[in-house]
């Protein structure tokens, strides 16, 4: 996963070659897979293989749930080649440590590459997917416009407050 200042600039910098045709959808469908932190639904639901074929599709929402998936490949496929990586094992081990600071490295540079602040509005909208609770959609969208707004940098404790957001130490 990348975070979200990450999603956003990608989708942002695929929105036109995609024919999105509702933005505020689309970015929402873009950090919308890594709502299942906060509403506890399973991640197969959010990050499964048929969802690229929505890249073709005319649904906004879902562009954005792939844009998101597409990110985080890419991303990975990056992290692991590039960096001479700890073996991967369970969660929390070094791996997930060296992985998680790379993201918030990434993070606080795309976030200084566009104008997201231009783009927390489009978070007030919200969606459900997979019957999970409107009010985690709602939380998780307000937790990602608290982390970045007004700021014209992010820093660590910024990146913190989200991963306490998601429920993530």
């Amino acid at each position: 996963m990348s975070l979200e200042a990450t999603h956003i600039r990608f989708a942002l910098d695929l929105e036109k070659r995609l024919n999105v045709q509702d933005r505020q959808k689309y970015v929402v469908g873009t950090v919308y897979p890594d709502s299942r932190y906060v509403s506890g639904i399973d991640r197969n639901l959010t990050h499964y293989n048929d969802l690229l074929d929505e890249l073709k599709g005319t649904d906004d929402f879902a562009k954005g749930m792939a844009v998101h998936l597409l990110c985080d490949r890419i991303s990975a496929e990056i992290r692991d080649e590039w960096f001479d990586m700890p073996e991967k094992t369970t969660w929390g081990g070094d791996y997930w440590v060296y992985s998680t600071a790379l993201k918030i490295i990434q993070d606080t540079h795309d976030f200084e590459k566009f104008d997201l602040n231009a783009m927390l509005p489009l978070l007030d909208y919200s969606e459900t997917r997979n019957d999970e609770q409107e009010q985690d959609i709602i939380r998780y969208n307000t937790g990602i416009q608290k982390t970045y707004a007004g700021k014209s940098q992010v820093t660590l404790s910024d990146e913190m407050f989200f991963w306490n957001v998601l429920g993530l130490d």
